[in-house]
């Protein structure tokens, strides 16, 4: 769809944002308020005008191991720092096939394949979680960053 129904739990905002930009397998969606948020196959990999900003995301492998409900990848997230350098962070990250769920949709409830991403490292842990039919996420919930928290979106 052309419009990403989404919740910023670190801005307790809501937001219906629109399909500004597609290259290649990159969307970027842009906010009433230019929030920009990017998804390569409808994965997090940066984010702006938030304040405390996803820089960039190397999720090589990720898309695979949702798909497959296994596995383990490695990624590296990167953030600016209070002196405005980019750190990086490597997350090892494992994945499990929770099943069948009833998820609620803006259009209504609908039975979905939850998969769950558990990544570590030294100074940061989080879950994603990813709601599938078939091979498209319909609904996800995932990190931006430590000050920011999560995306919860939906593509209408």
């Amino acid at each position: 769809g052309n419009v990403l129904f989404t919740t910023l739990t670190g801005k307790d905002a809501v937001a219906a944002l629109t399909r500004t930009n597609t290259r290649g397998a990159t969307t970027t969606w842009i906010s009433p308020g230019k929030v920009t948020l990017s998804l390569e196959n409808d994965i997090l990999v940066g984010t702006r005008g938030l304040g405390n900003d996803l820089m960039g995301a190397d999720i090589a492998g990720v898309r695979t191991a949702i798909r497959a409900g296994t596995g383990a990848t490695t990624r590296v997230h990167s953030y600016l720092d209070g002196e405005d350098q980019i750190t990086s962070i490597t997350l090892n990250c494992t994945y499990t096939r929770v099943g069948p769920e009833q998820v609620a949709l803006t259009n209504g409830p609908r039975t979905l394949t939850r998969t769950d991403e558990l990544c570590k490292s030294a100074t940061l842990v989080f879950t994603n979680t990813y709601w599938t039919s078939g091979d498209r996420v319909v609904k996800s919930k995932q990190a931006i960053s430590p000050a920011e928290g999560f995306m919860i979106a939906e593509a209408l």
